[in-house]
């Protein structure tokens, strides 16, 4: 068997990852899944964050934190090991002949300066797209149109800016894609991708539908959804916009984005909240929106109440911490 080597994608959900991951999978040399999940407890043993468990995180971080101490080599000798045993992983999961496995778990970006230092010879493609096009994506896969967005608050705020930094501080060693021009210009992307990851791609992709993707944790989407490169995904947003909350919700969260941030990733702030502006939506769905953005206000006041008593109980103090 031939080494592997991962290949990251960094994005929020919503962002077109999966059809990215079925482009880049349609190669024979490239296996993948939906999404593993499995770096997410594993790389956030040493994290600064609290994470919420029946055995006491904060407890357990000092423990392994201390037994890392006695390592020759400290930290650097527990990173290399458990690289080791995700690689390892990676290679029994994917077909004998392969030299690349996607990772693909968009909440990765909580943990994303440990994947760079755990893994820093693997590649990293980062995804973006409109805010306001992952906004209704979210609404439309997620909720099935209802105004649920405080479930994703953890992506949308914390994962952005996360995502953001990290590509800031690497971009000289990444590839940086736009969704948008992944279905307006494909060939120059897959050309882009070609390059970066020094395999072949454009022959393979008359075989995008039949890419198999195993596992139940991926975008919930139609059959077929992302095996289809369509240019109608770039507006379909507009339809979203059914009301005032959310057009005002919408403007709130781009101005929150803020002009840098977009600029630096190929967007630009004024287009997007004059497009937001010049809509006139109606009333579909507000009252409905209102009573939902209650209830996600008070539910999330309620959980992290509960979760600081359980760390304080548990762990006799509460400090920062992050819900998966």
């Amino acid at each position: 068997m031939s080494d592997i080597n991962p290949v990251f994608i960094i994005s929020l959900p919503r962002s077109g990852s999966t059809l990215l991951q079925r482009i880049i999978a349609t190669n024979p040399r490239v296996s993948t899944v939906s999404e593993s999940w499995l770096l997410l407890p594993l790389l956030s043993m040493h994290t600064s964050r609290e994470l919420y468990s029946e055995y006491g995180q904060r407890l357990a971080k000092i423990a392994i934190n201390e037994f890392t101490e006695t390592l020759p080599d400290g930290i650097n000798d527990f990173r290399d090991s458990l690289s080791s045993f995700v690689l390892e992983l990676y290679r029994k999961s994917a077909d004998s002949s392969s030299v690349y496995f996607i990772e693909k778990t968009p909440r990765n970006v909580l943990v994303i300066e440990e994947l760079f230092s755990t893994f820093p010879d693997a590649k990293y493609i980062y995804l973006w797209r409109n805010p306001v096009s992952i906004l209704s994506s979210m609404l439309e896969s997620f909720s099935e149109g209802k105004w649920r967005l405080y479930s994703n608050y953890v992506d949308l705020y914390k994962g952005y800016e996360l995502m953001f930094e990290s590509f800031n501080k690497n971009k000289d060693k990444v590839l940086s894609i736009n969704y948008e021009e992944l279905v307006n210009d494909q060939e120059k992307i897959v050309t882009q991708l070609e390059k970066y990851l020094s395999i072949e791609i454009s022959p393979y992709l008359d075989d995008l539908s039949n890419i198999p993707l195993y596992g139940s944790m991926g975008d919930k989407v139609n059959p077929g959804e992302d095996s289809v490169i369509s240019k109608n995904s770039i507006n379909k947003w507009r339809y979203s916009i059914c009301n005032q909350y959310r057009k005002e919700w919408a403007k709130k969260y781009i101005k929150w984005v803020g002009e840098d941030r977009l600029s630096r990733t190929g967007y630009d702030y004024k287009t997007i909240l004059e497009e937001l502006i010049s809509i006139r939506p109606g009333v579909e769905n507000l009252l409905s929106d209102l009573l939902r953005a209650g209830f996600g206000y008070f539910r999330r006041i309620l959980i992290f109440d509960i979760i600081k008593r359980q760390l304080n109980k548990r762990q006799g103090m509460s400090r920062r911490y992050i819900l998966y």
